[in-house]
């Protein structure tokens, strides 16, 4: 879950939960609208073949793209929360883990890269809340593309996979 997240663009574990095949991916893409409560942002991110691998791996007969009965949501994520900490603990890493970790942790390396931060913005779905904001259009998908593809190749995915 952490990595899809991760390579789907920073996006927030309730998105992930919710995200369909035949609603959601389009043509390479995945394409939605925030699960978030209060917001109506559009995500338009692309999917990295990293992240394709993963989807093929744990693909089912559900049409979600993980396995996930959104009555049981809150139990899933808790679990997710509870079992990825122990697993970093394990491994010696103990530093506070949350569902959204991987979201924090790629703004941050956009951040890290002085990446734009109005795309990293577009990529991850937040919006700015200002007057100025309303009259600007979106990015095009390939200066998105661009940035979401450098935060992904700055780390080693072989190593963490």
């Amino acid at each position: 879950y952490f990595m899809l997240c991760f390579l789907l663009g920073g996006i927030d574990f309730i998105d992930l939960a919710n995200l369909r095949y035949d609603l959601h991916v389009k043509s390479g893409r995945i394409k939605f609208e925030r699960f978030k409560g209060g917001t109506s942002e559009r995500i338009d991110n692309l999917i990295p073949q990293k992240a394709l691998e993963i989807l093929n791996l744990y693909k089912s007969e559900s049409s979600f793209l993980i396995n996930v009965d959104l009555k049981s949501y809150e139990s899933l994520r808790n679990n997710y929360k509870r079992r990825f900490s122990k697993w970093l603990k394990s491994i010696g890493i103990d530093s506070y883990f949350g569902t959204k970790t991987s979201r924090y942790t790629f703004i941050d390396i956009g951040k890290q890269l002085l990446l734009n931060r109005d795309v990293l913005m577009e990529l991850t779905g937040h919006r700015r809340g200002d007057v100025h904001s309303i009259y600007e259009g979106k990015f095009p998908r390939s200066i998105k593309d661009d940035v979401h593809k450098k935060i992904i190749n700055s780390i080693k995915l072989e190593e963490v996979i």
